[in-house]
């Protein structure tokens, strides 16, 4: 009898180890478990972060396309302005030039004519240098585009290898739980 309250009392104790060794180890899977799904709700966070940074990239490309588009629509209007005046300025000069043949004695009003071709000249030559100007801001602009285009795709790329980052570590994850879970 004595020596079967030994053996109760070993298994007792044997069986208290177990116990607590078990419980260390439940712990120490809580612990990593609770650390992974830190780690992967940092990731998820850093993720949403670049999604928010390329949406914010992309709205300012389509800003820079506006402002292209803008900017062409207004160089082909100043274009077509420019083409209209000069063809007023032809159909002008050949006017005044059948009148002077016609009416000498008209040769004040013909120099008036003469004054505004100048001025017409004037605005359109103004034109001109405005539609370099816009040309210009054009130019300026789709090399904004370029750059922003450039810096789009460095976070695309980014986002591409935290992605992968991700997916790896989640798979090794589900290794690792599937081999602690079937040694």
């Amino acid at each position: 009898v004595e020596a079967d309250r030994q053996t109760v009392n070993d298994l007792r104790s044997l069986w208290e180890k177990e116990r607590i060794e078990v419980q260390a180890e439940r712990k120490a899977v809580a612990r990593e478990r609770d650390s992974i799904t830190a780690t992967r709700e940092a990731m998820l966070e850093s993720e949403r972060a670049t999604s928010a940074r390329l949406q914010s990239m992309e709205a300012r490309v389509l800003q820079a396309q506006t402002r292209v588009q803008g900017g062409e629509d207004e160089l082909q209007r100043l274009r077509l302005e420019i083409q209209t005046e000069k063809a007023e300025q032809v159909a002008t000069r050949e006017r005044l030039t059948a009148e002077k043949a016609a009416h000498d004695k008209e040769a004040s009003i013909v120099q008036e004519h003469k004054e505004k071709l100048r001025r017409e000249a004037e605005e359109a030559q103004a034109d001109r240098r405005r539609a370099e100007e816009v040309w210009t801001e054009v130019k300026e602009a789709r090399g904004e585009l370029d750059r922003l285009q450039g810096q789009l795709q460095q976070q695309e790329h980014q986002l591409q290898v935290k992605r992968r980052l991700f997916e790896e570590e989640r798979l090794r994850f589900a290794k690792e739980r599937r081999q602690g879970q079937n040694p």
